[in-house]
């Protein structure tokens, strides 16, 4: 009950300020009152404090593989999303704790607690730094693993011991892998280990997006075998719209309260992560073959990857509000060679007639909240990233939801 009414009286006090801010005197405070009241929701465990983290490790000596959020990104091979931690699993947990929290500590961490961890890997420590960054590192059950290893090998040599449905179990003979996330070769748990890994959690079963990039890494190993004339997606029949494709270049290198400050005004980007669009809508994602796949595989690996800025901020009319990338030439060029490749291809379903690259800050919520993310979002500028996957993305499960659906790393990654 109190609880209740502190929430409701926490949300008042937002609209309050948010009310505030767009007026010009009492407007900068309270923005920053505002931007500064949940200071942590979307704080971002970055990859350049990732690679702090894996660097004093393993010059601690200690073997490491990445897991849950971001291992499942460097199987993929980038990342996919922003993540509020980290999670890894360490090789003998009981005798390598003392190094893993010996340099955590060094490196500004506090240990919090020892806790439960799932079926898999039950042992765990948590720790977190004053920044709100926080590590959750695992050790592996060989116990358990290899008794259920020892189960599933008779299962599958054992003709009459095929499950209903007729298939084999099959078995994660290889535990670990050697992923990528950018131009760095990661450890990570392979993709059946981290299935594994999250058996008995029922929070990390129920995220959408992980299960997707699981998905996705299960299709890749099924699209090698496949004909180029096959659909990349089996679609269901009864849909009541027509599912489609884009693609788009992510960015992650937002500062936290720019992502914040777009969240605040009607701009999730934990659905879909700033970008710029180099094609939408592509084509009907029934007509997206595993031909189609292999032809822009082959266009993005032609492409080197490249630095740019956002550096200023710009206005469709009034009704959105972005940020204007350098470097639009390059943008252009790969819209261009799409609409070379695959002419019934027309960007904007021909709507515009010129495509002008960008970065969308906010095009919902009122024009005020629209001008107080545009006046608001210079302070944080210039923002300085680096072009390096392209995303198909399609909106199979949900017209309003976009999931990605393959990823198309640039030349050289």
């Amino acid at each position: 009950m109190v609880d209740r009414a502190l929430r409701r009286l926490a949300f008042a006090f937002a609209r309050g300020l948010d009310t505030l801010s767009h007026f010009p005197v009492v407007g900068p405070p309270a923005h920053s009152l505002l931007v500064g009241m949940r200071r942590y929701d979307v704080l971002s465990f970055d990859l350049a404090e990732l690679t702090r983290v894996m660097h004093a490790l393993e010059g601690g000596g200690v073997r490491i593989w990445m897991t849950g959020g971001w291992g499942i990104d460097a199987l993929v091979g980038c990342q996919t999303r922003r993540h509020a931690d980290l999670d890894i699993v360490i090789e003998e947990f009981a005798t390598a704790t003392t190094v893993v929290r010996e340099r955590l500590v060094a490196l500004g961490y506090e240990h919090l607690k020892d806790r439960a961890g799932t079926i898999w890997f039950p042992s765990a420590d948590v720790y977190k730094d004053r920044h709100g960054h926080v590590i959750e590192v695992f050790g592996v059950n060989e116990t358990v693993l290899a008794a259920a290893r020892n189960l599933l090998q008779e299962a599958n040599s054992d003709p009459g011991r095929a499950n209903a449905g007729g298939a084999r179990s099959e078995i994660p003979l290889t535990l670990t892998t050697i992923g990528r996330l950018g131009e760095r070769p990661t450890p990570a748990l392979s993709l059946a280990a981290q299935r594994l890994f999250h058996v008995g959690d029922p929070g990390r079963l129920d995220d959408g997006h992980a299960n997707a990039i699981l998905e996705l890494l299960d299709r890749r190993t099924e699209t090698a075998v496949r004909g180029d004339g096959e659909a990349l997606c089996v679609l269901p029949r009864d849909l009541s719209y027509e599912p489609t494709s884009l693609i788009l270049v992510p960015v992650f290198d937002f500062p936290n309260n720019l992502w914040r400050l777009c969240r605040l005004y009607h701009n999730d980007l934990n659905l879909v992560p700033p970008h710029v669009t180099v094609a939408f809508p592509f084509m009907a994602l029934r007509d997206v073959t595993i031909g189609v796949v292999r032809q822009l595989q082959q266009l993005f690996a032609s492409l080197s990857p490249f630095d740019f800025t956002l550096e200023s901020v710009k206005w469709f009319g009034s009704n959105v509000v972005y940020l204007e990338p350098s470097r639009s030439g390059d943008f252009k060029s790969i819209t261009e060679r799409l609409q070379e490749i695959f002419p019934a291809f027309h960007p904007y379903d021909g709507e515009f007639e010129s495509i002008i690259p960008h970065v969308t800050l906010s095009a919902h919520g009122s024009l005020g909240n629209r001008r107080s993310v545009g006046r608001n979002a210079q302070r944080y500028l210039p923002i300085t990233t680096r072009a390096t996957h392209a995303w198909l993305m399609s909106n199979e499960r949900d017209e309003q939801r976009w999931e990605v659906a393959e990823i198309l790393p640039f030349g050289g990654l």
